[in-house]
């Protein structure tokens, strides 16, 4: 079967849809005591988190979001780069193609959203195996 699908442009390789957890003993744990994340149409095991204490829950409510947070994490990624473009072209001297060094802040603020965006596109690539 390909999961393969496109979202936002982006081809998506990991299963589409939202993903549920069930209450441990619901679905086919094993021991009752484990956490199965389940694919939207209720027949795909996504992951079984093994353990009913909070951390288990903590760690299967973080899988059940990682999907949105991927895409909640690419928006911000496109939208810092967009704020990015018009800082530097506020900034950009048009006879020189530069930032004035007379304007410390734009550097600054230039300097902190690339270190920010490098961090978004590591996220991203530790995610999906690529930038996109």
């Amino acid at each position: 079967m390909d999961n393969t699908k496109k979202g936002a442009g982006k081809a998506l390789k990991h299963t589409s849809g939202e993903w549920t957890a069930c209450e441990p003993g619901d679905y086919a744990d094993f021991d009752g005591h484990s956490i199965v994340i389940l694919a939207e149409d209720n027949t795909r095991r996504i992951v079984v988190v093994q353990g009913d204490d909070e951390e288990a829950r903590a760690n299967a409510r973080l899988i059940v979001a990682s999907q949105r947070l991927l895409e909640a994490l690419r928006e911000a990624r496109d939208e810092i780069r967009s704020e990015r473009a018009s800082l530097f072209d506020c900034a950009v001297s048009p006879e020189t193609g530069k930032i004035p060094l007379t304007d410390p802040i734009s550097i600054a603020g230039i300097a902190d959203l690339d270190t920010l965006l490098v961090r978004l596109d590591g996220a991203v690539i530790a995610a999906t195996g690529s930038a996109a």
